[in-house]
């Protein structure tokens, strides 16, 4: 529960204007909300209520109680490894997304509410990124709302690197490159995954994240498909988000310089 300290009278209220003048005034958690999400350690707690599925109770979320289906998806997070390797394929880090998880059960939270919680331990490299301020605010509503998965990695690519996104600016991005980072299935047939990126980029296109995008096939012998090169023109919308997500980064890090 956040509170707001009262300025005390005579010299310490003195000190204090003149302190303001030359520090700027920390943002408070409601003013960063306003301006977007705001990652935590409960972060997705908080999520969970906005999108109504939540109702703030003392201790135990009635989430656990009432919804089990999105507490099923913490328990698939917590099951799930992410493991980085190199090109040998040795592993470098290799860890669940949510390495801990404690969620109480109805009949725990009924018998002895306040003795009963709930606990989410986000992955190290989760952390690191909160740590060091290197996660992008992107439109999290619309990313769940694609149909196709490799909707959403185009997405979140365009939303973690296209920062410079504008007009005169377009986004270039190789067929083999979308195939090898996105993990989606490869098929023999070069047609055939021209066609699922195909349609990750007219899904792209209906959601105005893309005004348009160009297809330049590239073949070798005998005509035979090679790679293909995207260009990708972003749409007004996604700049506007693209310059929120930049303008938000450019505060947080001043804010923790500030505090350094």
């Amino acid at each position: 529960m956040a509170t707001r300290a009262r300025a005390s009278t005579g010299k310490r209220s003195t000190q204090a204007r003149k302190t303001s003048r030359t520090a700027p005034k920390p943002r408070g958690l409601l003013e960063r909300l306003a301006e977007g999400p705001v990652i935590c350690a409960e972060g997705y707690l908080f999520e969970f209520e906005r999108r109504g599925y939540l109702q703030a109770g003392a201790y135990v979320p009635e989430i656990v109680l009432e919804r089990p289906d999105l507490v099923e998806s913490l328990k698939i997070c917590n099951l799930t490894n992410v493991s980085i390797q190199t090109t040998d394929g040795k592993a470098i880090i290799q860890s669940p997304i949510f390495p801990t998880l404690l969620i109480a059960n109805r009949q725990d939270w009924l018998a002895a509410p306040q003795d009963t919680k709930c606990y989410v331990q986000f992955n190290p490299l989760v952390t690191a990124c909160i740590n060091h301020l290197t996660y992008r605010q992107f439109n999290y509503i619309l990313y769940m709302e694609y149909t196709h998965r490799l909707s959403r990695w185009l997405y979140k690519r365009l939303a973690h690197n296209y920062v410079q996104a504008s007009l005169i600016h377009p986004y270039t991005i190789k067929l083999s490159t979308i195939l090898r980072d996105s993990g989606t299935h490869q098929s023999e047939r070069g047609a055939n995954n021209l066609r699922e990126v195909k349609k990750a980029l007219e899904e792209l296109h209906r959601k105005r994240v893309l005004m348009q995008y160009e297809t330049e096939i590239l073949r070798g012998r005998y005509n035979r498909l090679v790679d293909a090169k995207y260009t990708l023109y972003p749409d007004m919308d996604f700049i506007t988000e693209v310059k929120r997500a930049n303008n938000r980064t450019l505060k947080l890090r001043n804010c923790t310089f500030h505090r350094i």
